[in-house]
């Protein structure tokens, strides 16, 4: 007597036919072939949404490196203001007590047109709003 599944497969294979397990050998093909396309699709609709995404990112990147070049530059003028008035009131040391009190005085001009060019730097670098660096 004959296995079971060996007579199960002969009546199925039978049934079908040399011509239906084409057909089925051929919708399970285009199944496949339309999986891996909308698979496909899906994958490059990705791709795109990522690449806006980069794309978005660097100029975001760029206008930021912009900013704090600016700001870094902002900076570095301050430091030198400050730094020459510094060596300024050192020097207040080295002259004569009467001069002194007309150089302090020059020194204190000096530092309120340095805070006045400051703010107005810093306000036209920045579009008209006043940014202050961090420090």
């Amino acid at each position: 007597m004959m296995p079971t599944w060996v007579a199960i497969l002969g009546g199925v294979a039978a049934l079908v036919g040399s011509a239906g397990i084409g057909g089925l050998l051929k919708v399970w093909l285009d199944h496949k072939r339309g999986k891996r396309h909308q698979t496909d699709s899906v994958a490059l609709a990705l791709v795109e949404t990522l690449t806006a995404r980069v794309d978005k990112l660097e100029k975001q990147q760029a206008i930021e490196r912009d900013r704090c070049d600016d700001e870094l530059r902002v900076v570095r003028h301050r430091i030198q203001g400050w730094k020459q008035l510094f060596y300024s009131l050192l020097h207040l040391f080295d002259m004569p007590a009467k001069q002194r009190a007309d150089a302090l005085n020059g020194v204190r001009s000096e530092m309120a047109a340095l805070e006045a060019a400051e703010k107005a730097e810093t306000g036209a670098m920045f579009g008209g709003r006043h940014v202050e660096p961090a420090e």
